[in-house]
């Protein structure tokens, strides 16, 4: 599940901390099964599902959280985490899953427990101020670099460039 399993094991350490899991964790029976216990039993991590991002519920879990995790060690683009950064959550994530993170989103150098938690419990202690400065900085990276009209623009530079006569 690309780094789900650190995430998870770090928010079983950090109770204080919420974590919301949205994705089709269940399809991976034999991951589901090995963390059973922190997707269902602990009353701070809140295992959604899949998630309709048109819908009131994913609107409600931008409104409660501040960030979005991606501690993947190899992806191709993190379009889940993009589409988080148009709702202006705070990327948090590794160079391998390709998310940007321009200096308003955090990077994970080496993923591991102990460095998600440190990562997690400094960001709760972070001005709002500071989180709000963050939080529109990925918004507005999201909406100049990652809609329909930017690619549209990029791919026909992209074709201007490789079909030169």
């Amino acid at each position: 599940m690309k780094g789900l399993d650190i995430v998870l094991e770090s928010f079983a350490g950090t109770p204080e901390l919420e974590l919301f899991v949205c994705g089709p964790v269940k399809s991976e029976k034999d991951f589901y099964s090995a963390y059973k216990k922190e997707l269902e039993d602990m009353p701070h991590i809140h295992f959604m599902g899949r998630i309709d991002v048109t819908s009131e519920v994913f609107k409600n879990i931008l409104k409660s959280c501040i960030g979005v995790i991606h501690a993947s060690a190899s992806e191709g683009g993190g379009g889940a985490s993009i589409q988080a950064m148009h709702g202006g959550l705070i990327p948090i994530a590794t160079k391998e899953s390709t998310v940007p993170l321009g200096d308003f989103g955090i990077l994970l150098n080496n993923p591991s427990v102990s460095e998600l938690q440190t990562i997690v419990r400094k960001i709760s202690r972070t001005s709002p101020e500071e989180l709000a400065r963050r939080s529109e900085q990925s918004w507005s990276y999201a909406r100049t670099h990652h809609t329909r009209h930017a690619f549209s623009q990029a791919y026909s530079r992209f074709l201007d460039t490789v079909c030169r006569p």
